[in-house]
């Protein structure tokens, strides 16, 4: 990563010790705070709803459409509310889904 700025910055609790003290803390990773979840939902079902008029997205899609299956290639590659947040169990916490992929 290359940050074309540099800044000092006071030590903090929120960040690793071995963190370099140039690098601010909105590069260290995502914060996955319930806000933040939400803005990304919104931005997720934006860019969705921009792709359905689209031609050459719509192209893909019939290609991965006529696809194997089983393979990865015919998944969706986007989302939208309806499938991030309305046909979801009750029960499943995105975020602490969220949480748990980037740990991995």
């Amino acid at each position: 990563m290359h940050i074309p700025f540099q800044r000092n910055l006071p030590p903090s609790p929120t960040l690793p010790p071995s963190l370099p003290p140039s690098i601010p803390p909105p590069y260290v990773g995502p914060l996955f705070t319930e806000s933040a979840t939400g803005r990304e939902l919104k931005a997720v079902d934006a860019e969705n709803s921009k792709n359905l008029t689209n031609d050459s997205r719509r192209m893909w899609q019939i290609t991965k459409a006529v696809a194997t299956p089983s393979h990865p290639w015919s998944k969706f590659s986007t989302g939208s509310l309806q499938t991030l947040k309305e046909d979801v169990p009750p029960a499943f916490d995105l975020r602490d889904a969220l949480l748990r992929f980037y740990a991995e």
